[in-house]
């Protein structure tokens, strides 16, 4: 008898917005893969090529280690999060599509409480349309961040999956906000 496993979807916590002193760009995916979860790393899984589009965009060679990352957003005052603060798979891949039980994070407050912060990059065209739009509104809504004059940017995805695009037309597309 071939028994098929069930895959239960459990509510996961995301990661906390990975943080330099004070940051001007605020990066924003969806929610973490699920090899980021397990290491508690930012973009670990080796198919995203974000960490190689921001080493292209800013001429320095790729860090090999998360401490090196982290250090290469600090030196560019970059803040990496995500919109989703919890969320369940419906199965055991790392696709946005596979995605249910959203509960998103606070953006406006956490923009409120980072000043410093005058651009968002949205990591994905298809984010940008599911609530990139509505984080824009809700940016043009609130008076203090409306002053601010926050640009938001429309961004291709840095995913693997993303074949349209190398890392060289990814960094051309995503060096405007520099």
């Amino acid at each position: 008898i071939n028994i098929m496993k069930k895959f239960i979807p459990k509510p996961t916590q995301g990661l906390p917005p990975l943080m330099c002193d004070d940051p001007e760009i605020l990066i924003i995916g969806t929610f973490p893969g699920i090899s980021s979860l397990e290491s508690e790393e930012y973009y670990h899984d080796n198919t995203n090529r974000i960490w190689e589009v921001l080493c292209e965009i800013y001429k320095e060679p790729v860090p090999k280690t998360y401490d090196e990352k982290k250090k290469l957003l600090a030196r560019h005052r970059i803040v990496l999060w995500d919109y989703y603060k919890t969320a369940s798979r419906k199965n055991s891949n790392s696709s946005d599509k596979s995605l249910v039980g959203l509960e998103p994070n606070d953006i406006i407050d956490f923009l409120k409480k980072h000043p410093t912060i005058k651009k968002i990059a949205i990591n994905g065209y298809g984010k940008y349309n599911s609530w990139g739009k509505k984080l824009i509104k809700a940016i043009a809504n609130d008076p203090v961040l409306k002053s601010r004059n926050i640009q938001v940017f429309r961004l291709p995805e840095t995913s693997g999956l993303n074949t349209r695009y190398n890392v060289e037309k990814l960094a051309k597309e995503w060096e405007i906000f520099i």
